[in-house]
């Protein structure tokens, strides 16, 4: 029968896991909230971006975007997160990941992962691996900042534009809700800009195609930078929720062995008490 010194080893030794999974739950949430304030305010400003966009353009050539002549190879972007504790929030990318080659069965594939996990999984499978230099990629998800998504914009915008890829896919996880996230593919090149407001009349200076252009790889980083956060957002979500539910676990197998432990210690009572009435009449 496991002793009382064993029932109680175990029951601090889970009460200390406790306080981690409690810990980085409210630490998860914190993150979460300011993460969810980055996500609103990026997407506003994509949204103004591409209304203005479509103001000073032309109705004949207000979809405008990067193109090329369909020649190279198609570059997967993967995004998941640099540490675990994340319930099957990577999981649901490495899964994903195993499709591609079903999904695109007729292109070449080459993969730029975003997270230490996923290019742990990646470097294992000897899957093609694309770098960008001068660029952390992990980094990248870890502190997300627009200049970095920018740079790394640049990069794949100039592989696309000179038909070294002919089009790049963004596989990563969406944010929906605090309980629901989904993995998605966005297709970042070919660009397009989606939004048709009512025309207004502008005196453009110096150069009104100029300031098209600023603004069409203005909307684009944006929509880079959006996936990025909604991805990170989404990665904070999925830990707030798996840390929850093994907080809860914690407590459920320390209320059982609780009940197991008194149980023990009243057996033993009951067995000294025994031994000493025995005794006392013998």
């Amino acid at each position: 029968m496991i002793s009382l010194k064993e029932v109680k080893r175990r029951i601090l030794t889970i009460e200390g896991t406790q306080k981690i999974t409690v810990a980085r739950q409210m630490i998860s949430s914190a993150l979460l909230h300011k993460s969810q304030d980055k996500l609103a305010h990026i997407k506003t400003y994509k949204k103004a971006v591409d209304e203005l966009y479509a103001k000073v353009t032309p109705e004949e050539n207000c979809h405008c975007y990067y193109k090329n002549i369909g020649k190279g190879k198609t570059g997967i972007i993967l995004i998941a997160s640099n540490s675990g504790m994340c319930g099957s929030y990577n999981l649901n990318i490495v899964k994903e990941a195993a499709l591609l080659k079903e999904r695109y069965p007729n292109e070449e594939l080459v993969f730029y992962p975003i997270g230490k996990k996923i290019r742990e999984v990646l470097l294992n499978a000897g899957k093609p691996i694309g770098s960008i230099e001068n660029i952390d990629m992990d980094e990248l998800i870890e502190k997300p900042e627009f200049n970095k998504s920018a740079v790394v914009v640049r990069f794949f915008t100039e592989l696309f534009l000179s038909c070294q890829l002919k089009q790049i896919i963004v596989v990563h996880t969406h944010f929906k809700s605090v309980g629901s996230q989904e993995v998605v593919h966005t297709t970042l090149l070919p660009y397009q800009v989606d939004s048709t407001p009512p025309k207004t009349n502008f005196i453009i200076e110096p150069c009104a195609e100029k300031i098209r252009k600023k603004l069409l790889e203005r909307s684009l980083k944006a929509a880079f930078h959006t996936i990025i956060i909604d991805s990170l957002t989404a990665e904070y979500a999925a830990r707030t929720i798996a840390m929850q539910l093994a907080s809860e676990n914690a407590n459920e197998m320390i209320s059982e062995l609780q009940i197991i432990y008194n149980k023990i210690r009243q057996q033993t009572i009951t067995s000294e008490l025994l031994d000493i009435v025995g005794n006392s009449f013998a």
